[in-house]
Protein backbone atom coordinates (compact mmCIF):
# COMPACT_ATOMS: atom_id res chain seq x y z
CA UNK A 1 0.00 0.00 0.00
CA UNK A 2 1.49 3.37 -0.90
CA UNK A 3 0.73 6.38 1.67
CA UNK A 4 -1.57 7.93 -1.06
CA UNK A 5 -3.82 5.13 -0.47
CA UNK A 6 -4.17 6.15 3.13
CA UNK A 7 -6.61 8.54 4.10
CA UNK A 8 -5.08 10.04 7.34
CA UNK A 9 -6.41 12.80 9.84
CA UNK A 10 -4.56 15.43 11.51
CA UNK A 11 -5.37 16.49 14.80
CA UNK A 12 -4.62 18.93 16.66
CA UNK A 13 -5.85 22.46 17.97
CA UNK A 14 -3.05 24.63 16.79
CA UNK A 15 -3.67 25.43 12.87
CA UNK A 16 0.32 26.13 12.45
CA UNK A 17 1.02 22.27 13.86
CA UNK A 18 -1.54 20.55 11.59
CA UNK A 19 -0.71 23.06 8.45
CA UNK A 20 3.06 21.90 8.96
CA UNK A 21 2.14 18.43 9.36
CA UNK A 22 0.03 17.91 6.99
CA UNK A 23 2.88 19.69 4.39
CA UNK A 24 5.36 16.86 5.89
CA UNK A 25 3.01 13.83 5.11
CA UNK A 26 2.18 15.34 1.79
CA UNK A 27 6.08 15.30 1.30
CA UNK A 28 6.00 11.63 2.26
CA UNK A 29 2.73 11.43 -0.85
CA UNK A 30 -0.21 11.48 1.11
CA UNK A 31 -2.61 12.91 -0.92
CA UNK A 32 -6.21 12.19 1.08
CA UNK A 33 -5.70 14.42 4.62
CA UNK A 34 -8.02 15.36 6.62
CA UNK A 35 -7.68 18.07 9.27
CA UNK A 36 -9.83 18.45 12.74
CA UNK A 37 -9.08 20.98 16.01
CA UNK A 38 -10.11 18.75 18.47
CA UNK A 39 -10.61 15.21 19.59
CA UNK A 40 -14.13 15.88 19.59
CA UNK A 41 -14.40 17.26 16.24
CA UNK A 42 -12.16 14.33 14.86
CA UNK A 43 -14.38 11.49 16.55
CA UNK A 44 -17.17 13.18 14.69
CA UNK A 45 -15.04 12.96 10.93
CA UNK A 46 -13.86 9.17 11.86
CA UNK A 47 -17.74 8.03 12.53
CA UNK A 48 -19.09 10.01 9.65
CA UNK A 49 -16.18 8.81 7.37
CA UNK A 50 -16.84 5.58 8.15
CA UNK A 51 -20.85 6.08 7.69
CA UNK A 52 -19.77 7.09 4.21
CA UNK A 53 -17.75 4.07 3.60
CA UNK A 54 -14.24 6.11 2.95
CA UNK A 55 -13.01 4.87 6.36
CA UNK A 56 -9.67 7.01 7.91
CA UNK A 57 -6.99 4.48 8.07
CA UNK A 58 -4.42 6.49 9.96
CA UNK A 59 -4.85 9.37 12.69
CA UNK A 60 -2.02 11.50 13.70
CA UNK A 61 -2.94 13.39 17.23
CA UNK A 62 -1.43 16.29 19.48
CA UNK A 63 -1.11 15.17 22.71
CA UNK A 64 -3.03 18.21 24.44
CA UNK A 65 -5.85 20.10 23.16
CA UNK A 66 -9.59 21.67 24.16
CA UNK A 67 -12.76 19.34 23.42
CA UNK A 68 -11.43 16.16 23.92
CA UNK A 69 -7.22 15.72 24.07
CA UNK A 70 -5.29 12.93 22.22
CA UNK A 71 -5.53 9.94 24.98
CA UNK A 72 -9.90 10.71 25.56
CA UNK A 73 -9.92 10.66 21.19
CA UNK A 74 -7.93 7.25 21.27
CA UNK A 75 -10.02 5.57 24.46
CA UNK A 76 -13.17 6.88 22.07
CA UNK A 77 -11.68 5.22 19.18
CA UNK A 78 -10.82 1.92 20.73
CA UNK A 79 -13.99 1.82 22.39
CA UNK A 80 -15.63 0.95 19.15
CA UNK A 81 -14.56 -2.30 16.96
CA UNK A 82 -15.40 -1.52 14.21
CA UNK A 83 -12.58 0.90 14.26
CA UNK A 84 -10.04 -0.99 14.79
CA UNK A 85 -8.22 -0.76 12.31
CA UNK A 86 -7.51 2.64 12.96
CA UNK A 87 -3.64 3.10 13.11
CA UNK A 88 -3.22 5.87 16.59
CA UNK A 89 -0.13 8.06 16.21
CA UNK A 90 0.29 10.29 19.53
CA UNK A 91 2.38 13.72 18.16
CA UNK A 92 3.27 16.09 21.25
CA UNK A 93 5.92 18.39 22.87
CA UNK A 94 5.26 15.80 25.60
CA UNK A 95 8.24 14.37 26.01
CA UNK A 96 8.40 13.04 29.51
CA UNK A 97 8.78 9.68 30.25
CA UNK A 98 5.92 9.00 31.88
CA UNK A 99 4.06 10.53 29.24
CA UNK A 100 5.68 8.20 26.60
CA UNK A 101 4.86 5.22 28.74
CA UNK A 102 1.08 6.58 29.19
CA UNK A 103 0.37 6.35 25.67
CA UNK A 104 2.22 3.22 24.65
CA UNK A 105 0.42 1.66 27.64
CA UNK A 106 -2.86 3.12 25.87
CA UNK A 107 -1.89 0.90 23.23
CA UNK A 108 -1.14 3.88 20.32
CA UNK A 109 0.77 2.59 17.80
CA UNK A 110 3.59 5.10 18.10
CA UNK A 111 4.53 8.22 20.33
CA UNK A 112 6.15 11.04 17.88
CA UNK A 113 7.67 13.99 19.81
CA UNK A 114 7.53 17.62 18.10
CA UNK A 115 9.49 19.41 16.82
CA UNK A 116 9.90 16.20 14.58
CA UNK A 117 11.92 15.57 10.94
CA UNK A 118 9.53 14.24 8.38
CA UNK A 119 11.93 11.18 8.19
CA UNK A 120 11.20 10.45 11.78
CA UNK A 121 6.89 10.83 10.93
CA UNK A 122 8.07 8.14 7.68
CA UNK A 123 9.95 5.89 10.22
CA UNK A 124 7.11 6.25 12.74
CA UNK A 125 4.23 5.33 10.16
CA UNK A 126 5.82 2.64 8.48
CA UNK A 127 7.05 0.73 11.73
CA UNK A 128 2.92 1.12 12.87
CA UNK A 129 1.83 -0.07 9.64
CA UNK A 130 4.34 -2.79 9.57
CA UNK A 131 3.13 -4.11 12.83
CA UNK A 132 -0.73 -3.76 12.02
CA UNK A 133 0.02 -6.04 9.13
CA UNK A 134 1.46 -8.53 11.36
CA UNK A 135 -0.94 -8.42 13.86
CA UNK A 136 -3.74 -9.43 10.81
Amino acid sequence: MSFSEIKTLVVDDSIVIRSWTVQRLKELGFVNIDQAESGDQAFEKIVKSDKEKTPFKLVLSDWRMDNGDGPSLFKKIRSDHKFDHIVFIMITAESEKDNVIHAISLGVANYLVKPFEVEDLKDKILSSLERVKNEI
